[in-house]
């Protein structure tokens, strides 16, 4: 236990590593990071799985970060579990997998606002986020949106949601921001919980399952199959 600084950090040219069976608890910033400050020295080819993380304490503590597209590749994010967390996962990478987490409990942090505290959040925070696949996870109890894609100037694109479970999270189980650099991703059969009317924030208005589905959109989305039989 510590509380200054990432607890596990994967950096320039670590390639081919396995990061298992850890428990990590009060760590800020974040329990497990992925990040390359160049790309002559990428890292690809790392597996973070089977590992228990919480901040219980700790006003700024992510269980998983990835940033840096041009110097990361091909790493995955399995089968982990993260409990009692204050800010959001943070995935922006190259052709991530992050499947099988379970992801529990994500609080406030009253001073950073709102679209913080998500339970997973892909937002190209300084470098693209491209080609990752999130699926199969369980997403529940974020003081935010459960999975949240936006665009801060790097572009969001070419990426796959699918297969989750969204429980209980704010408002929105799922926020698109309605950016340009948001397009041409794939939602198709999660699985989404919120009382009797599920809520998905997509291209401006908040929209019922059945209307996300049905939306005709014109930024390359491709949306189906989304169901709201989680009770």
């Amino acid at each position: 236990p510590h509380s200054t600084g990432d607890a596990i950090q994967i950096g320039n040219g670590t390639t081919n590593c396995k990061v298992h069976n850890n428990y990590i608890e009060r760590w800020s910033h974040v329990g497990v990071y992925m990040y390359a400050l160049t790309s002559s020295y990428p890292y690809h080819g790392n597996e973070i799985y089977d590992n228990f993380i919480t901040s219980p304490v700790i006003d700024y503590g992510r269980a998983f970060g990835v940033d840096y597209h041009s110097g990361g590749y091909n790493n995955s994010i399995h089968d982990n579990t993260a409990v009692n967390m204050s800010v959001g996962n943070q995935l922006n990478g190259n052709g991530l997998k992050f499947y099988n987490n379970i992801i529990d409990g994500i609080r406030a942090v009253s001073y950073m606002g709102n679209g913080v505290s998500n339970g997973i959040g892909s937002s190209s925070y300084a470098v693209p986020s491209t080609n990752m696949e999130i699926y199969n996870n369980i997403v529940l109890n974020a003081h935010d949106y459960g999975i949240s894609m936006n665009d801060y100037g790097y572009g969001n694109s070419g990426n796959n949601t699918h297969d989750n479970n969204i429980i209980n999270c704010s408002s929105y189980q799922l926020y698109v921001y309605n950016v340009a650099g948001v397009n041409n991703n794939t939602y198709t059969n999660n699985h989404i919980y919120a009382g009797e009317n599920p809520i998905i924030f997509y291209e401006g208005a908040a929209r019922t399952i059945g209307e996300w589905n049905a939306y005709e959109t014109d930024n390359g989305d491709i949306i189906s199959g989304n169901d709201g039989i989680l009770k």
